[in-house]
């Protein structure tokens, strides 16, 4: 069973802190990989600021809401270039981003994280 780390609450405390700014349809106001680095003070581990952030929070707080079917929260991070998740958010959910359908789904996604309780969590 996966429980939630310090890392993985830690940058589930920061997402919820962004949630009251977070506009489901404008990836363009959500945290972007380096500027999440920035904000939590990390550094970077790997050759992608999103391959960086993976062992420092991102993967394990993305398998325990998977696990404890949680609104996908770790969909909040986007890349610079293309204001969409990293690969490991897609493959996590057995998404094939080259289908139409999987925004509706991760729109759907940031619209209950922004309705779930996530205080009970921290």
């Amino acid at each position: 069973m996966i429980s939630l780390d310090a890392n993985g609450k830690n940058l589930l405390k920061y997402l919820v802190q962004k949630l009251p700014q977070i506009q489901v349809h404008r990836p363009d106001l959500f945290p972007q990989y380096k500027q999440t680095h920035d904000e939590l003070g990390l550094r970077q581990l790997g050759k992608t600021w999103g391959e960086s952030l993976q062992p420092q929070g991102l993967d394990n707080l993305g398998e325990w809401t998977k696990l404890h079917n949680l609104p996908a929260i770790t969909g909040l991070i986007v890349s610079e270039g293309t204001l969409l998740p990293g690969g490991g958010f897609y493959k996590l959910y057995g998404i094939n981003p080259k289908e139409d359908n999987w925004v509706e789904w991760w729109q759907e996604q940031l619209s209950k994280c922004k309705e779930y309780n996530w205080l009970q969590h921290l």
